[in-house]
């Protein structure tokens, strides 16, 4: 898929799979680059939400443009909660006592 495109990776042969929200989209009628070869690559991307959009070619951006601004929105969310649980489970355990300065040590 990603031969003749110069990518970050090779989407095609990740070392191990991708855990981020992702969004894949293509257009149905896309002559250019087509959509039958996104679903080799669909078990790399657990997290992934793959649409194949009917009447679409490739600026489904622009041929479909409500249900690509939807999609776009649902995935944006979907970075965001993703975001806030990662801070969340990063964030240091408040300190007792209100000293920050000393580790809680539990028994």
């Amino acid at each position: 898929m990603g031969k003749n495109v110069p990518y970050s990776f090779n989407v095609d042969q990740l070392e191990k799979s991708f855990l981020q929200p992702t969004l894949m989209l293509m257009g149905r009628q896309d002559s250019a680059v087509g959509y039958r070869d996104m679903w080799q690559i669909i078990e790399n991307y657990p997290r992934a939400s793959f649409g194949i959009l009917d009447r679409a070619g490739h600026d489904l951006h622009i041929d479909q443009e409500i249900l690509f601004n939807e999609m776009v929105k649902e995935w944006l969310n979907r970075l965001t909660q993703a975001a806030e649980t990662s801070k969340k489970l990063s964030m240091p355990l408040p300190a007792d006592s209100g000293s920050a300065d000393r580790p809680t040590v539990l028994d």
